[in-house]
């Protein structure tokens, strides 16, 4: 049987699929992290390991490994790992950023960009200009309208409200709660000790208290969408495109509706002829996607 595989390596976990040539999903397995900047090790062996439980499932028929993973394009390693790929699966492997993948999994060869909000953020974009990307700088960076940005939105909002008097709001005792903190003195220990997913993980309380109708819980989340459609437009701007094809994923997009209206507002007002891709597919499909190109080179 012929078939492709399709890996999305992230901040969380790597996730690697095998697909028949005309779609469908044969077989998936999971395992950790595959940031190649964090971990590079450890993300190697997940990505790697992955593979190989999909090859093991599905035998010889592998036409294409295509794997997509968070910090790949600055890690420098891509080249030893597509190497390393086509020695395990006996075929043609392509390596690339986890959200360059996604691109092609959702706009196939179509001009347009796809903003990806998680943990991080990230757009990336084509055009008949080639291809770029915004943003995906890492949260102490640039991961604007992240959830690891809206968390440590929240949080400096809490300490600015400490400094002026004003005493723990119900979402900032929630954030302390979750964070093992007594009191907020304790906050700055508590986030010194804790990393990216673990602050993105506290982002859902936002959500939480925007939803009961917290005003500094909807402005955190509003300007988050906002940022993210800055980021949309600045691709659109270098690409050429003035009524971009715009696909939208992550769980930041997935489970705050206000992040989704203040995006998708931004957009066009500056963007008026952006048009929403109207559906989304996992990134490893990207896979099959690749495979049709090499063929048809």
């Amino acid at each position: 049987m012929d078939y492709v595989i399709g890996v999305d390596a992230g901040a969380t976990k790597t996730s690697a699929c095998g697909f028949s040539l005309d779609g469908g999903l044969l077989v998936r397995h999971c395992g950790g992290p595959g940031n190649f900047v964090e971990d590079p090790t450890g993300a190697e062996r997940n990505l790697l390991g992955a593979v190989k439980r999909c090859l093991e499932d599905l035998g010889n028929g592998c036409r294409l490994v295509a794997a997509g993973a968070a910090g790949m394009r600055s890690s420098g390693l891509s080249e030893e790992i597509r190497k390393k790929l086509e020695r395990a699966a006996n075929c043609q492997a392509k390596v690339m950023d986890d959200g360059m993948l996604a691109l092609y999994a959702n706009l196939g060869q179509r001009e347009g960009i796809l903003v990806i909000a998680g943990t991080g953020s990230v757009v990336y974009g084509r055009s008949k200009r080639g291809q770029v990307s915004t943003g995906g700088w890492g949260y102490l960076l640039d991961d604007r309208g992240s959830g690891a940005a809206i968390a440590i939105h929240c949080l400096k909002y809490m300490v600015r409200s400490c400094d002026e008097g004003c005493l723990v709001s119900l979402m900032g005792r929630d954030i302390l709660k979750e964070l093992g903190c007594g009191d907020i003195w304790q906050l700055p220990r508590a986030v010194s000790h804790a990393d990216k997913t673990r602050i993105a993980a506290l982002a859902p309380i936002v959500a939480e208290h925007a939803a009961k109708g917290d005003e500094n819980a909807r402005g955190i989340l509003t300007q988050a969408g906002g940022e993210l459609a800055d980021m949309a437009c600045q691709a659109a701007g270098r690409l050429g495109l003035a009524a971009p094809l715009t696909g939208v994923s992550g769980s930041v997009f997935e489970k705050n509706p206000l992040v989704v209206q203040a995006f998708w507002k931004r957009m066009k007002a500056c963007l008026p002829g952006a048009v929403p891709c109207p559906t989304y597919e996992r990134a490893e499909k990207g896979a099959l996607w690749f495979y049709q190109e090499i063929k048809h080179t």
